[in-house]
């Protein structure tokens, strides 16, 4: 249960703290107190959207925290030990939130931050809000199929079922693009081969550009190179080239050692200059015989290279590039090629899932429809607790057609996303009248009650931490107040329960009652929440009663109170 409360800049409230107990707490105030902001601050604890409004205003931030004691069975442990979480007290568990300007926000569990969507999965385990949202919000068939799958405990096969039809779905997706591309497909292969074809036949070698333009330039300056290379030829092996010049000195040089040796140095030397100018001559004659004077070359690299450069406007800008576009290809090529082979697999598959998801759908049906008699008699059960002892409710479970389907089956017939079932609470209010549909037949006040008797239900299988009441009485007279009031203590005998409301009959049954008002300090207006002694409490409930007699009249409510609970034997 919550034990704990505290807001600080939150909303119009500058420093709170609430300490609401086990059993019936009931929160009563004027209309515009501040009572929906105690609502509203519990809610953002189990995950709430946080709104810039919020932060008081001139302040740097709102500051919300809320203590739960926890029995060491409650489902929320498992899903805080795979966050890491441990509670540093055992049994505790302390949320914090803080809100900035802007919306954003910070969440801690037990000191540790965490986020939001892990707050959201928690906070769904501790918190159940119930208020004139969530009663039209039950109004809709998708909300009602999804409160008997809660009532019937059945989340688990519903989510493998949606597992199953998901897969299914994003096959037939698949399939469907196959078979209605197989034009555009065979359009695709054509021009893909091509391609590869193309870049293929080309035999394009990653470094032959350069090579290419090298050549290029050489054969389109043949004379002038094989001029310039002649020349300097002539010069180093004439007739009166550098060769013979130093094979003359190397002559002269020999004979000068007979009368000098210390010539020895400088005749090497001219020997080893007379080996390199050799080697340059026979290089330069083995040059001039390797160059291509055959006219046509030129063109026939012209053409070379204006075909590469075509392929790199086409595929990219480097062979590199044109060799990864044929990669590329060729996979889509492959795989275009395999269609007809991945339409079969996926026709085996969805075979397959389909069975499956035949076999979980007609599981839920069954499921539900026994649980819809269970609900049936639970709902019937507080309706009369709640003063609509000759009202008739009733559960259809009904199988869709087969056109109301993504999919179907001749087991189940149609199969949507959440079964192969619809259904549909319908309502008799009143003895004589025939069963028709929630939404066509309830009136406000019934509608709350019909809410209060489904909750109840509802948490005969699934009891949060706490459940809040957010005036869940609103059209509902003071006659059938004290029932209300009554099913509501019953309902706080196995959970703690808050409710905000405007009966006085309701806070008379409560183990706690707080009083919300709204007062000025200092020239703004802020929010102040008491706890209710006996005697305040008969001065609330009197003035909440109204009237010239409103003190015996709230003596009157309490007594009645008092002795609806004495008659009570909580079960268990």
């Amino acid at each position: 249960m919550l034990t704990r409360l505290y807001l600080r800049d939150f909303a119009l409230v500058n420093e709170l703290v609430v300490r609401p107990g086990p059993g019936l707490n009931v929160f009563t105030g004027d209309t515009g107190a501040g009572k929906s902001i105690i609502v509203n601050a519990v809610a953002l604890l189990a995950g709430g959207r946080a709104e810039s409004h919020l932060v008081r205003s001139g302040s740097k931030s709102a500051f919300i925290e809320g203590v739960f004691e926890l029995p060491a069975a409650h489902p929320v442990w498992p899903g805080l030990t795979e966050l890491g979480i441990d509670d540093d007290v055992p049994g505790q568990l302390i949320v914090q939130r803080e809100i900035w300007p802007g919306g954003r926000s910070q969440v801690r569990l037990n000191s540790r931050s965490v986020t939001l969507r892990a707050l959201e999965s928690i906070g769904r385990l501790l918190v159940e809000i119930n208020g004139q949202n969530q009663q039209l919000d039950l109004l809709r068939p998708a909300r009602q199929l999804l409160f008997l799958d809660e009532f019937a405990g059945c989340i688990d096969l519903r989510s493998r079922y949606r597992r199953e039809y998901d897969r299914l779905a994003s096959l037939e997706a698949e399939r469907e693009r196959l078979g209605a591309d197989a034009a555009a497909r065979a359009r695709e292969v054509d021009m893909l081969s091509y391609q590869i074809g193309e870049i293929e036949d080309a035999r394009v070698e990653p470094d032959e550009e350069r090579q290419l333009l090298a050549e290029l330039r050489r054969s389109s300056n043949l004379a002038e190179l094989t001029a310039l290379i002649d020349g300097a030829l002539g010069a180093l092996a004439g007739s009166d080239g550098a060769s013979n010049r130093i094979g003359s000195a190397l002559a002269g040089l020999a004979r000068a050692q007979t009368l000098d040796p210390d010539s020895a140095d400088s005749l090497e030397q001219l020997r080893v200059a007379q080996e390199i100018a050799d080697q340059a001559a026979a290089d330069l004659r083995a040059r001039l015989e390797s160059l291509d004077s055959d006219p046509g070359r030129a063109e026939q690299l012209a053409a070379r290279m204006r075909q590469i450069d075509d392929l790199k406007r086409k595929y990219g800008k480097s062979a590199a590039d044109i060799a990864e576009f044929a990669s590329r290809a060729a996979a889509r090529l492959e795989q275009l090629q395999a269609a007809d082979s991945r339409i079969a697999e996926i026709e085996s598959q969805v075979a397959a899932i389909g069975k499956r998801m035949g076999g979980l759908a007609a599981e839920l049906r069954a499921t539900r429809r026994r649980a819809g008699n269970r609900l049936e008699a639970a709902v019937l059960e507080n309706l009369s607790a709640l003063g609509m002892a000759g009202a008739r409710f009733a559960v259809a479970v009904e199988a869709l057609p087969e056109t109301a389907g993504a999919f179907a089956c001749r087991e189940v017939g149609g199969m949507g996303p959440q079964g192969a079932d619809g259904v549909r609470f319908d309502l008799a209010a009143n003895p004589g009248e025939p069963l028709a549909p929630l939404a066509q037949v309830a009136s406000g006040g019934e509608i709350s009650r019909i809410m209060l008797a489904l909750r109840c239900a509802l948490l005969q299988v699934n009891a949060p931490a706490v459940i809040i009441f957010d005036e869940i009485d609103a059209g509902i007279g003071g006659r059938r107040g004290l029932a209300v009031g009554h099913q509501l203590w019953k309902l706080a005998n196995r959970g703690q329960t808050v409710c905000v409301t405007h009966l006085p009959q309701i806070p008379a049954f409560a183990q706690r009652h707080f009083f919300v008002d709204k007062e000025e300090r200092d020239g703004r207006s802020q929010i102040a929440v008491e706890a209710l002694d006996r005697d305040a409490q008969m001065a609330e409930l009197a003035a909440m009663a109204g009237g010239a007699e409103a003190a015996e009249a709230a003596a009157q409510i309490k007594s009645r109170a008092g002795e609806l609970m004495r008659t009570f034997e909580p079960a268990g």
